[in-house]
């Protein structure tokens, strides 16, 4: 779950194509263009529609349009901090995943975390959040609580459409081997792993990381933590394959040149802060 600063309104993005479709005369949606699926945008038919308790009694419904367009846009429910949002995110998932480790609670919510930082002036690359760690949310709920003063976005995109459109070999590389991302946590330049762990006992990390299938050692540099997992899904219910990682996002050839350079003359191959193979 992500609130940011510096992502725009959601209710901004515009070319919304009506349907005529009614759930529960409740709400109404629509695509946001012809040729695709992605997303729904659902918003409501009549004033005060409560979001919360519309998702409780439409459960099945929530899961119905989420298999079949990927992502549900909500527009207009008037949701106006991190408690509404997470009312609303426990009412379709009341089992929500609060257990990442390197971002701090929004408000005085304990599910809902705040956004990465990042640069008001790059595109965030595309990713499935937390598909690195052992265990990761079938679903992911954004909310915007303070909208952009200039530009600012959330992207989504369909990640069966983004596995369709890579080179065959490379998906086939993705199902057999996967994906081994590489973590270090270096003093000064990420979160320390005694934050990260929540514990200073380096037995204890041990512990976890065993009990997660991770592999962990400390180095001169730091710890330094690997595991290994997938790189194309199965979608549970559907049968779709789909892409599923966060290769993009962990890979240092997907960051800045000047970036890039800087953390090669820094830091050994193995010692860089991320990395995926």
């Amino acid at each position: 779950m992500e609130s940011s600063e510096q992502q725009s309104r959601l209710g901004g993005i515009g070319g919304v194509r009506r349907q005529a479709v009614n759930v529960t005369q409740l709400i109404e949606t629509s695509q946001m263009a012809e040729d695709q699926l992605l997303p729904i945008v659902v918003t409501p038919a009549i004033e005060g529609v409560d979001l919360a308790a519309w998702a409780r009694d439409n459960h099945d419904q929530i899961e119905k349009f989420q298999d079949k367009h990927g992502a549900i846009l909500f527009r207009g429910f008037g949701l106006k901090d991190a408690e509404d949002f997470e009312a609303v995110a426990g009412a379709i998932c009341p089992d929500l995943f609060a257990e990442y480790g390197d971002l701090p609670p929004e408000s005085d919510t304990a599910r809902v975390y705040g956004v990465t930082p990042y640069p008001p002036d790059k595109t965030i690359l595309f990713h499935n959040e937390s598909s690195h760690l052992p265990t990761w949310p079938m679903k992911q709920f954004f909310f915007c609580i303070t909208p952009a003063a200039e530009g600012g976005a959330t992207p989504l995109y369909d990640g069966r459409v983004v596995l369709s459109m890579l080179d065959p070999e490379v998906v086939q590389a993705f199902e057999e081997k996967g994906l081994m991302y590489v973590r270090n946590f270096s003093e000064g330049v990420d979160v320390p792993w005694q934050e990260f762990f929540k514990t200073d006992d380096r037995a204890e990390v041990e512990r976890v990381c065993a009990e997660a299938g991770m592999t962990c050692e400390w180095t001169d540099v730091g710890l330094r933590v690997k595991n290994v997992t997938q790189g194309v899904a199965t979608h549970p219910r559907t049968g779709e394959k789909i892409f599923f990682n966060q290769v993009q996002l962990h890979h240092v050839a997907c960051l800045e040149p000047e970036t890039r350079e800087s953390l090669r003359a820094l830091f050994a191959e193995e010692d860089k802060p991320r990395n995926v193979y």
